[in-house]
């Protein structure tokens, strides 16, 4: 999470080499859920309308507070922060050595 610029970076591996890395700013999620060991943060994407994050090491109600805040602030992105990051998807395969599911 980049509070100074207003973006969020997600990478998470799955069972069978295939990983989702997913970048968002503010206008891309609408809502988040929290309990005592999960984030759930709510998407505009269709692909991936939820995305469930575990508390490994974060406390989830603060990262959901500063997502929040971050969203109450503004920011003006210059660059499509979430396009860029799918566009280096094949980047991100070589770096991870197995397949990064597309979004949009």
């Amino acid at each position: 999470m980049d509070t100074k610029k207003g973006t969020m970076l997600y990478a998470r591996a799955y069972p069978g080499n295939i990983m989702d890395i997913i970048g968002f700013d503010i206008d891309n999620f609408t809502r988040t859920v929290t309990d005592a060991k999960t984030l759930e943060i709510y998407t505009k994407y269709i692909n991936i309308p939820m995305v469930s994050i575990p508390s490994g090491c974060i406390h989830p109600k603060m990262m959901a507070d500063t997502m929040h805040a971050m969203a109450e602030r503004g920011y003006d992105y210059p660059v499509d922060f979430p396009r860029l990051i799918q566009e280096k998807r094949k980047e991100w395969e070589q770096i991870a050595g197995m397949p990064v599911a597309e979004v949009f």
